[in-house]
């Protein structure tokens, strides 16, 4: 993956420039790497184009033909063209998936546009640490721009916070996925363990009694005698659904919750993608004529499609905005205003002290 971008003048020839609809250009698939965007640049890039666009260089993304495509290089440029109330604009379209644009973005800004500061060029190393941990600090360094010095510092910092963080014994709202790989099955949680909080359920957290009404002490003493609530009271308390549940056992926000629910449409066209894909190998080894023509680049084309819809299934509540992107300014570039991440971005891109925070958070609220 990473030697595809050492000498990207190589790959001219795969690039195509097209007239893109904003709409179909994804800037939060966790490919930029600067950490804050520049209010002052987007305004001078608006007046650009809303005057002569053609001055600027197009910004390059990737992706197949039609898109929606992934924005590696141009964010500044992106919301200009936004700010100018554009409907598209000129962009540098070459094939790949979401690695491919995470390779590019990292080392984009070393040639064009403002220079990264020495805490972005920290992160876009820790984004490539993260996504790439087998690979060497040298081809980091040069991915990235940096010198393997800067590579092997933040790896150190990296692994001692990962040491550092405190694994709790047990789970117990996860049954059967504490696999040292983080593997989860989602049939593993368990529907009786959740709970609510003592606030919520009127439940005593040191001895599970049911909390006194206001109401009801102000009743008389023959209807202070009676039972607290009535039978249908009970009912109704019972019948309360509990609180839902991420993957990682943490308690997923309201505004969340409606992708949560969704999350069984990226698996069902999951399934059918592995299943076409064996249908095609099928064929394959049985020697049809009719799927001669279906050849490798159609299992590459399947494999890319499976890499984005897993990128799309909700796992965890997102570790940037915590499930509530409307809280964001500028929206959550983690999630893609879903609330939610998937496993590939909670494994490899969630800061193990934020994993560690969480563990302590639902840890106290047991």
């Amino acid at each position: 993956m990473l030697h595809r971008h050492r000498q990207r003048e190589k790959a001219f020839w795969f690039m195509s420039l097209l007239s893109i609809p904003l709409d179909r250009i994804n800037v939060r698939a966790g490919t930029q790497v600067r950490l804050h965007i520049s209010d002052d640049d987007v305004e001078d890039y608006a007046e650009i184009y809303s005057t002569s666009p053609g001055k600027l260089p197009p910004p390059v993304v990737f992706g197949d033909n039609g898109g929606p495509y992934i924005l590696a290089d141009g964010f500044h440029r992106y919301y200009g063209a936004k700010k100018s109330r554009a409907k598209a604009m000129r962009c540098e379209a070459r094939p790949g998936c979401l690695d491919d644009a995470l390779a590019w973005a990292l080392g984009a800004n070393e040639t064009n546009g403002r220079r990264l500061t020495r805490e972005e060029k920290r992160h876009s190393v820790e984004m490539a640490v993260r996504a790439w941990p087998e690979a060497s600090d040298r081809k980091i360094s040069e991915l990235c721009n940096v010198s393997h010095h800067m590579v092997a510092d933040v790896r150190r910092v990296l692994k001692a916070n990962a040491a550092n963080e405190p694994v709790p014994a047990t789970k117990p709202r996860l049954q059967g996925g504490n696999s040292p790989t983080g593997l989860c099955n989602s049939k593993t949680i368990s529907a009786n363990t959740s709970s609510e909080s003592p606030i919520e359920s009127g439940v005593s957290e040191k001895n599970g009694c049911q909390a006194a009404n206001p109401k009801q002490a102000q009743n008389t003493p023959e209807k202070v005698n009676q039972p607290q609530s009535s039978p249908i009271n009970n009912s109704a308390e019972k019948t309360k659904p509990p609180r839902p549940l991420d993957l990682t056992g943490f308690y997923i926000p309201e505004e969340a919750l409606v992708f949560w629910n969704r999350r069984e449409e990226i698996q069902a066209v999951l399934s059918r993608i592995t299943q076409l894909k064996s249908d095609i190998k099928a064929q394959h080894d049985a020697g049809d004529l009719m799927y001669a023509r279906v050849g490798n680049a159609t299992i590459e084309f399947l494999d890319r499609a499976f890499s984005y819809f897993s990128d799309a299934k909700p796992f965890a509540v997102c570790s940037q905005c915590e499930g509530s992107p409307s809280f964001q300014p500028k929206g959550c570039n983690m999630c893609g205003n879903t609330g939610m991440i998937s496993k590939h971005r909670w494994d490899k891109a969630t800061r193990p002290e934020v994993k560690s925070l969480r563990a302590k958070r639902m840890e106290a609220e047991k």
